[in-house]
């Protein structure tokens, strides 16, 4: 486990995010793309699946739910906060987006890498 002083030594040392945006708990840290490589996005993301048919009515709500939970600041302050994690709620067709764009753009890395799985 990484203690706090070298969590903190690194956040110290962080010259740019990978992220599209810049990073709320840093924002003085520029993007990647701002530092001249234009394009330039990687971040980790999550997020909540349903089972194929799944109504409309219950995604829309939970998608309702999940934003304000994030949004509240007591819980990014006591549970995203401390993991340097920030938290959004997108919509279900923005995240539909958001995976098929994450998919593309890791399927052309495999492909211009020549990366192969073998048994």
């Amino acid at each position: 486990m990484i203690s706090t002083v070298s969590r903190w030594l690194v956040l110290a040392l962080l010259l740019a995010t990978g992220a599209q945006a810049r990073l709320l708990f840093r924002p003085e840290i520029p993007t990647i793309a701002e530092s001249g490589l234009p394009g330039y996005s990687v971040s980790v993301w999550f997020g909540l699946v349903g089972p194929a048919g799944m109504s409309a009515a219950i995604t829309n709500k939970i998608q309702q739910d999940v934003t304000a939970f994030l949004a509240d600041p007591v819980y990014q302050q006591k549970y995203l906060g401390p993991l340097r994690l920030q938290g959004s709620g997108e919509s279900p067709a923005q995240f539909k987006v958001i995976v098929a764009s994450e998919f593309e753009s890791w399927r052309r890395v495999i492909k211009d890498l020549g990366i192969s799985v073998t048994e």
